[in-house]
C-alpha cells in the first residue's frame, strides 16, 4: 500500500503523474501525494544520487509505467545472453522485407 510505505520510488515522476490510471498518479490529482512525497526516481538509486533501501524493516512502493526504453534494455540484454549461450533459433519473417 502506497499510504503505508515508507519511501515511494517511480521511474519517472512526470510520466506517472501525467496519467490517470497510476495509484500515484490519482492520488496526486486528488491533491493527496505531492512531488515532494516522492522520494526518488529509480535511476537517481541506481546511480547512487538517492539511497534504496536503508533497513530491513523499511517498506518502499515502486511505481513502474513501462518506459520504453527499459523495455529495449531488458530485450537487448535477453537476445544478448540467449545468442552467448547458443539458445533460440533464428526465424525468417519475410523473404523481402516491404521497406527495401
Amino acid at each position: 500500500m502506497l499510504s503505508q510505505s515508507d519511501k515511494i520510488v517511480v521511474d519517472n515522476w512526470e510520466d506517472v503523474k501525467s496519467r490517470n490510471s497510476q495509484t500515484p498518479a490519482l492520488m496526486f490529482h486528488d491533491g493527496k501525494l505531492s512531488d515532494s512525497d516522492i522520494h526518488a526516481e529509480f535511476a537517481e538509486i541506481l546511480t547512487g544520487e538517492k539511497p534504496g533501501r536503508e533497513n530491513r524493516d523499511e517498506r518502499i512502493f515502486f511505481n513502474p509505467v513501462g518506459m520504453g526504453v527499459q523495455d529495449l534494455i531488458v530485450a537487448h540484454r535477453i537476445y544478448e545472453t540467449a545468442k552467448e549461450k547458443g539458445f533460440g533459433q533464428i526465424l525468417t519473417l519475410w523473404d523481402q522485407p516491404e521497406w527495401i
